[in-house]
C-alpha cells in the first residue's frame, strides 16, 4: 500500500492556497439570476435508500426553554425591523465572540472563546459596519477585538456602499439600508498557513461557519432577524471593508 507523505508547507503553496480562493470570487460580470427552484428541485430529486434497516426515532416535543425556543426560531429573515441600542449590540459581541475561559497550556495561559477554532488562533477577523444603534457610531465599519472588547474603528460608510456589495441587494432584490449591524467575517491566510498549509483553506472556513451560527443563535436569541450572505462581491468587500484581508461570510442583523 502506497504511504502517502505529508509535504511541508512552503511559501509557493500559500499563493496556491491565495489563487484557490481569487477563483472562486464572486464578481459582479458574472451574477447570474438564481431562484430557489433550482435547489428545491435538487432536494426533490435526491433519492434515499431504504433496506428496510432504517431506525425511526423517537418524537421530539420542544420544551419552553431559552435554549430549545432559539433552535426552533432560528429564521432568515430581511425585516430589520427589530430595535438595536448599543446595550443589545454589546450583548451580541458578548455571546458570540468574546472570551468565555482562559486556560493553561504548554506553559502560557490561552484565551478561549465561545466557538471552536484551529490551535485556538482565532484567525478570523471581525468587522462590523453599525447604523441605527446610536449616533456616535451610526455608519461606521469598526474592527472587533473581542480581547479587548472593543470595537476599532476602519472607516465610515453607508447604506448604499453596504446595498453595493451584494448581488442580492446591489440589483434591489433585497435591502440592507435599515440592518442595526453588518458583520464581515475575513481572514489572512499567512496567519494559519505556517502551522497548517493548505488545510488553512478549509479550517478557515469552518471557523467562519462557527462563528456564523454563533451570530445567528444568538441574534434570535436577543429578538432580532439574522441574514447569512454568501454571494458577495469579494473585491469590492475587500475594497470598502476588510482591506488586506479575504472576506469569507456576511451577515446582516436587525
Amino acid at each position: 500500500m502506497k504511504k502517502w507523505k505529508k509535504s511541508q508547507p512552503n511559501y509557493h503553496n500559500r499563493h496556491v492556497l491565495e489563487q484557490f480562493h481569487r477563483d472562486t470570487f464572486h464578481l459582479v460580470s458574472n451574477t447570474s439570476v438564481n431562484t430557489r427552484d433550482v435547489a428545491s428541485n435538487s432536494e426533490k430529486n435526491r433519492h434515499y435508500s431504504d433496506d428496510g434497516n432504517g431506525i425511526s426515532l423517537n418524537n421530539v416535543t420542544y420544551q419552553e426553554n431559552i435554549f430549545e425556543k432559539t433552535v426552533k426560531g432560528r429564521r432568515t429573515s430581511w425585516e430589520f425591523d427589530n430595535p438595536m441600542d448599543f446595550d443589545c449590540l454589546s450583548k451580541l459581541l458578548a455571546l458570540a465572540f468574546d472570551v468565555t475561559a482562559v486556560k493553561p497550556f504548554n506553559g502560557q495561559d490561552v484565551a478561549l472563546r465561545a466557538y471552536p477554532s484551529a490551535g485556538a488562533a482565532y484567525s478570523i477577523s471581525i468587522y462590523v459596519y453599525i447604523d441605527h444603534v446610536r449616533s456616535d457610531v451610526n455608519q461606521t465599519i469598526f474592527r472587533y477585538d473581542p480581547n479587548q472588547r472593543r470595537l476599532n474603528k476602519v472607516n465610515h460608510s453607508n447604506s448604499d456602499v453596504m446595498n453595493s456589495l451584494a448581488s442580492a441587494t446591489r440589483y434591489k432584490v433585497q435591502d440592507l439600508s435599515q440592518a442595526k449591524v453588518i458583520f464581515f467575517l475575513a481572514t489572512d491566510f499567512k496567519a494559519l498557513f505556517p502551522r497548517y498549509g493548505l488545510l488553512t483553506y478549509r479550517l478557515s472556513l469552518l471557523e467562519a461557519g462557527h462563528m456564523a451560527q454563533n451570530l445567528q443563535m444568538v441574534a434570535t436569541y436577543l429578538g432580532l432577524n439574522p441574514v447569512p450572505i454568501g454571494g458577495f462581491y469579494d473585491i469590492e468587500v475587500k475594497e470598502n471593508v476588510t482591506g488586506s484581508e479575504d472576506c469569507l461570510y456576511i451577515h446582516a442583523i436587525g
